[in-house]
């Protein structure tokens, strides 16, 4: 071929060539670029030559141009070498490069191949792998590949990170080893399956150990690969499902908590779908309606309740299905129960955001419903009450606001009732914040002690008198307005230095007559201060249970009246000590003739009470011995008479008769006879006076009453034997008397020597002996016996006198019951009797 030719075929490879053909000089800019420089780069060659190839590079490719230069001249060429240049266009195109240096020409010469799609193409690949490489890795789901056996070959990081291992610990390792025990055979059958022939195989729920021996439930699914060449292996996926499954367990924990909180709710309770049907009822709901639930269920509820209860149930059912719970109350006229009232709650049910049905409990609140129907008619009672009280009444709750106010106090503080419930009492009135009446109620309820007090309020120069009553619950308050009696009593205690002179008391009662003010001689007298005296009734802070109420009453009377009277009254020293005061009281009116108060005067005079006491005990000890006196008249001018009158008329006999002769022996008889009766006589006479010269000596002692009674017993074995008798001591061991050993027994002893002496011929004889404790009176002793009794009425003033007899068929002298009530009465007891013929008799005595 000719160089012509050459030519000519050079040109026409350059300009159909698709690679880029060009030309640069030493300094590297363009002398030629062939045709396909418009399609790679968009530049025709007019646009490019003497344009620096470097101009059209990207920036990091600048050195490596220089060095591609370098290369070329120093080798000759170099082939498969890729430069980016930017197009026209702003993008950039990448070109596979072949080139060499002519020294000759001092050019080089480069072809440039369009690899911008492959670069592409390579570049998503890359992408692709490295997306890949990152799901794998960082990805939810655990990654692994195993061999036949189970071992691992491969985890990704997703495992690594999730178990806490480190990379080696898996690999070569059998993952039966990290299963747990109670799964693993779960796990071999799942392998068992795959090598079967099975492509591939779930594993639900089965526990895998982490690194720190902890278990994590995982579900997965394994694929065998083990015939693809390209993977041979078993490829698991795997993803940790332990919190849905502690979710379930918890979920199912919770419906079986629910299931038994319906099942054993003590309230009826259903649950309806939309439409108001019952799709299930608890226990309690079959109980109150009386039915089996097969009879209950997928019918409307509205067919099992009474007429009246159907519209409230349906509206608030549709109230409820709006999304919102709904409480209301409602009453129900059930067949055995009559009305039921029931408490009743709508709780909506919502899957989704939609009410899908409604829950409904019924509480049986009746019991509750009449105690607060109860409670209610004893507040409007009680609201009665206090709108009756003349006085102002309010009540604080524990946090000092009020919680009731009267009609009195809503008007003195110029508020209505509403306006001042709920309110801070401190917050609302806070100039009270430093009077007494701030610390007081303070007091009370730090005490638990109600406080009474008057204070002066300085805006409007009033005075009240309080009275702060503390309760577990709340504060209740009264007072009323004692202006014009606390400026009465200042007036009147000018007056005090008068009365405060003389050592009588000197009293000033209201018309309520309670204490307003007494003077020293008064709080001398009773051991009570003025403060403690003042706003209280005298007759109950003196009071004494010996007062005759009487007297008292009939003083209150003509005080009412407004008549002055004077009177003597037995009361009670604050050191619990008697005083008797004579009392003047006379009433003061005012201008319009209206009673407003009294003035009392007292005088002490206990020292004469007492004395007057004394005297009249003396005069009563005259009197006993004025009739022992007489009992002794008696005795000498008839008892002594007739035995000295024998004696002395039988000695006559004796000083004339003849010694020998039978009449002699007869009148020395009759004699001995006569001097016995007459010793009888006075020793019944020293008896009689020894009892009553000790009375006022007698040494009294806690004496074992049952001790007394069987000495007394044991005197009287004999005849109280012979005659079949016999005699029943109730008395506890540990009960004692007050009283003398030797007049006990004498009491005991002739009361059974009498029950002996005067026993029934019909019966055998019974005695009875028992003492109880009166609150009354102390001690009572009580002794029967079933003898022949003897007529009261008959008896009359002559029961227990001296030788008085009331069986004439029975020897006696008619001492013992006289020294029976003698004896008594002298350790300071009371002894009566009852007594009916052939009956019986029976002795009371009180003793301390």
């Amino acid at each position: 071929m000719t160089p012509e030719q050459k030519l000519r075929f050079f040109d026409k490879v350059a300009k159909l060539s698709p690679d880029l053909i060009c030309s640069l000089d030493r300094s590297l800019r363009f002398t030629f670029v062939s045709d396909a420089c418009r399609s790679i780069l968009g530049y025709g060659d007019e646009e490019l030559v003497g344009q620096r190839f470097t101009d059209f590079l990207l920036p990091q490719d600048f050195a490596n141009t220089r060095e591609i230069a370098q290369l070329l001249v120093q080798e000759g060429g170099l082939d498969d070498f890729t430069l980016a240049l930017a197009h026209k266009n702003r993008h950039q195109v990448y070109l596979k490069w072949s080139g060499s240096w002519s020294e000759e020409d001092e050019a080089y010469f480069f072809i440039g191949r369009d690899v911008t799609g492959e670069k592409k193409a390579q570049q998503a690949l890359r992408e692709k792998d490295e997306l890949y490489r990152v799901l794998v890795e960082n990805g939810a789901d655990m990654l692994s590949m195993l061999d036949a056996e189970g071992n691992f070959l491969y985890a990704n990081s997703t495992f690594i990170k999730k178990f806490g291992f480190p990379p080696e610990a898996f690999v070569g390792q059998s993952a039966f080893s990290f299963i747990h025990p109670e799964d693993v055979d779960k796990a071999y059958a799942a392998l068992s399956v795959l090598l079967s022939g099975q492509e591939q195989v779930c594993m639900p729920e089965f526990r895998f150990k982490t690194a720190d021996g902890r278990w994590r439930w995982v579900e997965a699914i394994v694929s065998n690969q083990l015939h693809n060449p390209s993977v041979k292996a078993l490829v698991g996926s795997s993803r940790d499902i332990t919190e849905w499954v502690e979710n379930k367990h918890l979920q199912e924990e919770r419906k079986q908590r629910f299931k038994s909180l319906f099942e054993s709710h003590v309230d009826a309770v259903i649950y309806q779908n939309r439409e108001g049907v019952v799709i299930d009822a608890n226990p309690a709901t079959l109980s109150m309606l009386g039915m089996q639930k097969q009879d209950l269920l997928h019918r409307p509820f509205t067919d099992f309740l009474p007429a009246e209860a159907v519209p409230m149930c349906q509206k608030t059912l549709q109230e409820a299905l709006l999304g919102t719970p709904v409480r209301f109350d409602i009453a129900m006229d059930l067949e055995e129960e009559g009305a039921v009232f029931f408490d009743v709650i709508k709780i909506p049910v919502k899957v989704e955001e939609e009410t899908v049905g409604v829950y409904s409990i019924f509480r049986d609140i009746t019991a509750t419903h009449r105690a607060y129907r109860v409670i209610e008619k004893q507040a409007k009672k009680m609201e009665s009450i206090f709108e009756s009280i003349t006085d102002a009444f309010f009540t604080l709750d524990r946090n000092w606001c009020f919680s009731y106010v009267n009609s009195v106090f809503a008007k003195h503080e110029g508020y209505g009732r509403e306006e001042l419930i709920g309110k801070n009492i401190w917050h609302l009135f806070p100039d009270i914040i430093s009077s007494d009446f701030h610390q007081f109620c303070k007091e009370a309820i730090e005490s638990d002690t109600a406080r009474y007090f008057e204070e002066r309020y300085a805006h409007n120069g009033k005075v009240y008198r309080f009275s702060v009553y503390p309760s577990e619950e709340s504060l209740s308050v009264f007072f009323t307005d004692v202006t014009e009696i606390r400026n009465t009593r200042e007036e009147l205690e000018k007056l005090s230095l008068v009365a405060s002179s003389t050592t009588n008391g000197v009293v000033i009662l209201g018309q309520d007559r309670r204490i307003e003010w007494a003077n020293e001689g008064f709080t001398k007298m009773t051991g009570y201060s003025l403060s403690e005296a003042v706003g209280r009734l005298p007759i109950e802070m003196l009071y004494h249970e010996q007062t005759n109420m009487e007297v008292l009453r009939s003083v209150k009377e003509q005080m009412l009246e407004g008549r002055s009277i004077a009177f003597e009254v037995l009361n009670r020293r604050k050191d619990g000590e008697d005083l008797w005061l004579f009392v003047k009281a006379n009433p003061v009116f005012d201008e319009r003739g209206e009673l407003v108060r009294y003035v009392t005067v007292q005088t002490d005079v206990t020292e004469l009470k007492k004395s007057e006491l004394s005297l009249s005990e003396s005069a009563k000890d005259l009197y006993r011995q004025n009739r022992d006196l007489q009992q002794f008249t008696y005795i000498v001018s008839h008892n002594l008479r007739a035995p000295v009158a024998n004696i002395l008329g039988l000695s006559k006999v004796l000083a004339s008769g003849d010694m020998d002769s039978s009449m002699y022996e007869v009148v020395v008889k009759n004699l001995e006879e006569s001097a016995g009766r007459l010793d009888t006589v006075v020793r019944d006479v020293n008896t009689i006076l020894s009892v009553r010269d000790s009375k006022h000596t007698l040494e009294k002692e806690q004496v074992c009453l049952a001790e007394i009674v069987q000495e007394a017993c044991r005197s009287l074995q004999e005849p109280l034997s012979k005659c079949g008798g016999s005699i029943e001591i109730d008395i506890e061991k540990e009960v004692c008397v007050s009283g003398n050993k030797a007049y006990l027994h004498s009491v005991f002893y002739n009361l059974l020597s009498n029950s002996v002496k005067y026993r029934s011929e019909e019966r055998l004889l019974r005695v009875h002996v028992s003492c109880y404790q009166s609150p009354e009176v102390g001690k009572v002793i009580v002794f029967s016996d079933n003898g022949s009794g003897f007529d009261l009425t008959k008896a009359g003033s002559n029961l227990f006198k001296l030788y008085k007899r009331f069986h004439e068929d029975k020897k006696g002298r008619g001492i013992g019951l006289y020294l029976v009530k003698t004896h008594v009465e002298a350790m300071e007891g009371r002894i009566e009797v009852d007594s009916q013929p052939n009956i019986g008799t029976r002795f009371s005595i009180y003793l301390s």
